[in-house]
């Protein structure tokens, strides 16, 4: 590759993307890479309570198929939302978040519902002058949108495909112990994650690192590599693979299976941390133990050599913080969130009579 291929002339994208993966990803180009890129318009979640509604109704008939409605509904709605949301005023931590819909206000950005390409409306998606349509977590979009459209259409995915297909690949790649992830750039087509790739990067999983930082630094590179990615499109020396090349696919954890919920006794030491390190995220908040009805959210934990030495779940240990007995030892939690604050060090002795 010759750097001299590179063009100066800004690259005009039509971006679809919604909250929390998206909205970073957008808000990374606008910020970082505007000489290199024009932000013609976006497609995103205008209503995004009506939006929001929809996907709980779609859930709510997927988990009564798994038998799974009751328990959900107990734990993410009645303790998580009713109980400690509302009644004890105790939510998760909020991470700074901004989404594809705020950006587009705030920088003048023309935008279009999300119904409008869900619905395949050729017509206002071929209206717009772009390059390129770009997608970073958006769903499934009708064949004849991508197939029909004035230009490529590119989704960009957190995992180095065909490993890690679907919705929730970064949490997935740390609960399933990967040294390694990373992103691609593909081509659509109907089956998830599937299309024809065009460009990978890998990026090596750290034990300092958490969801939420891991998913930054993905989306970091992966707006770095954009550009190199359009321009050679541009100059015909990147053409899409056929994933019938590449290893066996693996999946994602599903959004039922993905849980904030911590169970010591039930899980090793080992489980603990990376279900810990796991739900650091937009998503998540925090993961969480739970003493009667409240929730306590663990933000910075670690292995120790310690071990409880009362019959108690929970101990406190100058110097360890707090120690939680697992299925095979215990564990350090050095920093909790408990309504609205948070508690390290020495002030962890004051959650005692509530926590421990």
């Amino acid at each position: 590759y010759d750097q001299k291929c590179m063009t100066n002339d800004k690259i005009k994208i039509f971006f679809w993307g919604h909250d929390y993966f998206g909205g970073q990803f957008l808000e990374r180009l606008i910020n970082d890479h505007s000489h290199h890129f024009e932000i013609a318009a976006v497609a995103t979640n205008l209503h995004p309570s009506k939006e929001a509604f929809q996907k709980k109704i779609k859930k709510s008939k997927i988990l009564i198929k798994k038998k799974l409605l009751l328990s959900e509904f107990l734990e993410k709605v009645f303790f998580s939302s009713i109980v400690n949301k509302k009644f004890l005023k105790n939510p998760p931590p909020v991470y700074q978040d901004i989404t594809v819909r705020e950006l587009a206000f705030r920088y003048n950005i023309p935008a279009v519902d999300a119904s409008i390409i869900y619905s395949g409306d050729l017509d206002i998606i071929n209206s717009f002058d772009y390059d390129f349509i770009i997608i970073a977590s958006f769903g499934k979009i009708p064949e004849d949108v991508y197939t029909k459209t004035k230009s490529t259409v590119i989704n960009f995915h957190p995992s180095m495909l065909p490993q890690l297909k679907g919705g929730s690949p970064v949490y997935s790649a740390i609960m399933k112990q990967f040294e390694c992830t990373g992103f691609t750039y593909h081509l659509l087509s109907q089956k998830f994650d599937s299309g024809p790739i065009l460009y990978q990067e890998a990026v090596t999983i750290s034990q300092q690192h958490t969801c939420i930082l891991l998913e930054k630094e993905i989306i970091r590179k992966g707006a770095n590599s954009l550009h190199f990615l359009l321009t050679g499109i541009k100059k015909g020396f990147i053409v899409p693979i056929s994933t019938d090349k590449f290893s066996v696919a693996s999946y994602c954890f599903r959004t039922y299976e993905c849980s904030a919920f911590l169970q010591p006794k039930h899980s090793t030491s080992d489980q603990l941390l990376r279900q810990i390190k796991a739900c650091s995220s937009w998503a998540f908040g925090n993961a969480y133990i739970r003493q009667g009805y409240r929730h306590f959210y663990i933000s910075k934990a670690s292995s120790t050599q310690s071990n409880i030495s009362s019959k108690k779940d929970i101990q406190y240990i100058e110097g360890n913080g707090l120690l939680l007995r697992t299925s095979n030892g215990s564990v350090a939690v050095s920093e909790i969130y408990y309504k609205q604050e948070y508690y390290a060090g020495k002030d962890l002795m004051k959650l005692k009579g509530v926590l421990f």
